[in-house]
């Protein structure tokens, strides 16, 4: 049977893949008693996550996976919420653990799309600033392309 891995699967779970999240939900999904206790101050998100999600630091951490054993890894809108550097080491980190000939397929937003979007919209209107009252065509390009500032980063020991 050939090991396939799911990176920053969020909800999306495969059966019979390994699916690895880094959000604290997927963590906390695994510790249901703990989650129970804190949903007071947590809130219920946890509870949409399947257990048995692993939950590993995806942003330039090891992946809790051995060398050369995947024989397809697959993740989709991920790898555009990291930095340059997270990336380099993420696709460091899927070069290590995929076998010889293996697989990877990784989906991103569409680049182009969202650009002829914002030039659109941009040029709708009309050369006016319209950031004075909130509406900027580059707020919803970035957000399109799930680009954000700096994250502060939770990892459970």
């Amino acid at each position: 049977m050939s090991v396939r891995v799911n990176i920053g699967c969020g909800l999306c779970v495969g059966r019979d893949w390994i699916n690895i999240d880094g959000s604290w939900n997927a963590w906390l999904a695994n510790r249901r008693g703990l989650a129970g206790l804190l949903t007071p101050i947590i809130g219920r998100g946890w509870k949409a996550w399947p257990a048995g999600v692993v939950h590993g630091d995806l942003s330039g951490g090891r992946l809790p996976l051995k060398d050369a054993t995947v024989d397809i890894l697959y993740s989709a809108h991920f790898v555009e919420h990291l930095t340059k550097e997270e990336g380099q080491v993420f696709f460091r980190e899927c070069l290590r653990v995929l076998k010889p000939g293996a697989r990877i397929r990784v989906v991103v937003p569409d680049l182009e799309g969202a650009a002829r979007r914002y030039l659109r919209d941009l040029d709708a209107c009309g050369g006016r600033d319209l950031r004075a009252i909130g509406e900027c065509p580059g707020d919803e390009f970035m957000r399109q392309l799930s680009v954000s500032g700096p994250r502060r980063r939770w990892v459970p020991s």
